[in-house]
């Protein structure tokens, strides 16, 4: 576990600057559907992990409490970047769709660890799609 809170420790002091000086230039064709993906991922980032952070605190680790909270602290900053995004797209920010719905049932059927088992799907696919955006042009 210190292996993990020593990630996200580092993750939170040495966050890279983001160019936001630089236009973002999105061939017409893609706009929609990539903003209807970035406020579906925006929304899905932006949660308090109430119940993560409840289900981690009662495991008596603190370090593994620790590392939660880093976790979703790093989630939330993953929203903030992508609000900034879809704010300079001149896009809303959504508050409710029936695809975070689905997922937060879904955690909610499990105990701590299948709640974050379900959790790392979504974070596997962004690793990829957000590469998949930073190298398309």
């Amino acid at each position: 576990m210190q292996k993990w809170l020593s990630y996200f420790q580092y993750n939170r002091i040495h966050r890279l600057p983001v160019p936001w000086e630089r236009d973002i230039n999105i061939e017409p064709r893609l706009r929609e559907p990539l903003i209807r993906s970035l406020q579906k991922f925006q929304l899905g980032e932006s949660g308090e992990g109430r119940r993560l952070r409840h289900h981690a605190a009662k495991t008596g680790d603190e370090n593994y409490a620790e590392t939660i909270n880093l976790f979703i602290k790093e989630e939330q900053e993953h929203a903030r970047l992508m609000g900034e995004i879809l704010k300079r797209l001149n896009a809303s920010l959504l508050t409710g769709d029936w695809t975070d719905h689905c997922f937060m049932f879904m955690r909610r059927l499990f105990g701590l660890h299948q709640e974050l088992l379900v959790l790392l799907l979504p974070e596997m696919i962004a690793k990829r799609y957000f590469l998949a955006c930073m190298t398309n042009k």
